[in-house]
């Protein structure tokens, strides 16, 4: 879609109401303009995988290689304290290959059954999906963003924790070259619909509306018809 723009308008401008994730994310690095309100909040290029034995049921690229990166963590940290700890208790009794050894004989009984329950198919499939939403910003020619668009993209990918991680206007002014207030007119759609836009999150029906048919028939019905007003001016 954001490459459509681009080529049937030469650039598009967005603008981000309210939660703006993940998809969201993408099409605004592919917007000449980007221009946040209040509530508006972007999210990490994450990409969302079908979870297993699961019907309509998604889970987060970066939970399958979080659980990764924290296991080799912890069993790291496990193998260096329980060396650390033979070597200096046992008063220099114990070598420091001995110490090694036991150190990862007890790590390897501890962490090998968690991580036996990690599918190395679906490291794939999270790891190729990272790539993917990668390969797609940058087909999408990100003038926007900041002169280092390269760090930018893989801070947009690599360094949350969270799918549901909150890019504000402030944080996103420091990855896009220009991060604007909305004009008036753009604020007032968020009168409109703020109910729609700040309830996106937990909405899974999407909606798509001719905004400015609904303004004008917003404005139709908050205004008195002709009749009333003629029969107040009898009156």
């Amino acid at each position: 879609m954001a490459r459509w723009l681009q080529d049937s308008y030469g650039g598009f401008r967005i603008v981000v109401l309210g939660p703006c994730k993940s998809a969201g994310t993408l099409a605004a690095v592919g917007a000449g303009e980007l221009a946040m309100g209040p509530f508006g909040e972007l999210g990490p290029l994450d990409v969302q995988l079908a979870k297993p034995d699961e019907i309509a049921v998604r889970m987060s690229s970066l939970d399958t290689l979080g659980s990764l990166q924290l296991l080799q963590i912890s069993a790291f940290s496990a193998f260096e304290d329980y060396m650390t700890t033979l070597v200096g208790r046992s008063g220099g009794a114990v070598s420091t290959k001995t110490a090694c050894e036991i150190a990862a004989s007890i790590v390897s009984g501890l962490f090998q059954p968690i991580a036996s329950q990690i599918d190395p198919y679906r490291l794939a499939e999270a790891e190729r999906s990272r790539r993917i939403a990668l390969f797609y910003a940058w087909r999408l020619n990100p003038v926007n963003l900041s002169p280092d668009s390269e760090t930018v993209l893989d801070r947009l990918i690599e360094s949350y924790p969270s799918h549901g991680f909150i890019i504000d206007p402030r944080e996103a002014g420091n990855m896009f070259k220009e991060v604007i207030a909305p004009s008036d007119s753009e604020m007032a759609v968020l009168d409109l619909f703020q109910e729609r836009v700040l309830d996106v999150a937990t909405d899974s029906d999407s909606y798509v509306c001719d905004v400015i048919d609904e303004i004008e028939a917003s404005i139709e019905r908050e205004s008195p018809d002709e009749e009333s007003k003629d029969s107040s001016t009898a009156e």
